[in-house]
């Protein structure tokens, strides 16, 4: 497969998980894969039960990312928040006019301390920070494994967009 093929596979499958997330939970019979340009659909296949399995195994790893994603939801405020002043602190630490260099102590102390507050508050939740790397690893074989099961006839299609949809769902045409 050329490589603007697999990126665009590769973006379309990102959309796919975005779009059907429904798809996880659901045993009906069949998905269909569904290919569009200029919102008209240029080629649609019923998905093996070798495509189904990766799709689903796909969007498994899919749905177990946002449950990782959930304790770093929960510090990212902070985190921005200590980003935020310290970029503050940086600023009013050290001023430069014509000859002379001006560095307050006080402040430099201050962006210390919170240059250690940004590093403990990584360092406490470092594991969940590496389960997401992890996941992140299992999520692109999946896509991999997946990507490498579309039919040829896919990549002829020259198409904009794909879906996935399921018997019991409806074809959105854009």
């Amino acid at each position: 497969m050329n490589t603007i093929f697999k990126t665009t596979l590769t973006l379309s499958i990102a959309a796919i998980l975005s779009y059907s997330a429904y798809a996880t939970t659901n045993k009906s019979s069949d998905y269909e894969l569904v290919a569009y340009k200029d919102c008209e659909i240029v080629y649609r296949a019923t998905l093996s039960p070798k495509q189904k399995a990766a799709y689903d195994l796909l969007n498994q790893e899919s749905a177990a990312m946002k449950e990782l994603e959930l304790p770093i939801q929960t510090i990212q405020p902070t985190l921005d928040n200590l980003t935020k002043e310290m970029k503050e602190v940086s600023l009013l630490a050290v001023s430069e006019t014509d000859n002379i260099l001006r560095i307050d102590k006080n402040l430099i102390d201050k962006q210390n301390e919170l240059a250690k507050k940004i590093d403990n508050l990584i360092k406490v939740n470092q594991p969940n920070f590496d389960a997401l790397e992890a996941q992140g690893k299992r999520i692109e074989k999946a896509a991999k494994e997946f990507e490498s099961l579309m039919p040829e006839e896919l990549e002829q299609a020259n198409y904009q967009n794909v879906q996935i949809v399921t018997d019991q769902q409806t074809l959105k045409n854009c």
